[in-house]
């Protein structure tokens, strides 16, 4: 090893512990960017609210712009984040978009949730 990599003097109580050998778990790489979109599309307060007018049942893109009282545009895009996530789901009826919780993939995150929406 070349140098201190902790940056402190060696021969004191204070030595870096690099040289121990790690025992670190395995990161499923996939299932982290998949933690790390669920919590990008969490940290919004509209998204959050979104979720929580979903858990009553599936709505029309029209009822979630009424609800939040925000444009179309901006709600669009905030679905758009959510389903991009994969915590919600869509469905087109006539010329109506449909919107619905993804239980499946809701309940297997529902770990990173902490709680935030019941």
């Amino acid at each position: 090893m070349i140098g201190n990599p902790c940056g402190v003097n060696e021969g004191t109580d204070t030595e870096c512990p690099g040289d121990r050998l790690l025992h670190l778990p395995d990161i499923d790489e996939q299932a982290l960017a998949a933690a790390a979109d669920t919590h990008k599309a969490l940290s919004d307060e509209t998204r959050l609210k979104i979720l929580a007018y979903l858990q009553g049942g599936e709505l029309c893109v029209c009822e979630i712009v009424e609800a939040l009282g925000k444009p179309q545009s901006t709600v669009s895009h905030h679905l758009f984040l959510l389903q991009n996530a994969g915590l919600i789901r869509s469905r087109k009826q006539g010329r109506w978009i449909m919107y619905s919780i993804n239980d499946e993939v809701f309940d297997q995150r529902s770990v990173f949730l902490g709680g935030a929406v019941s």
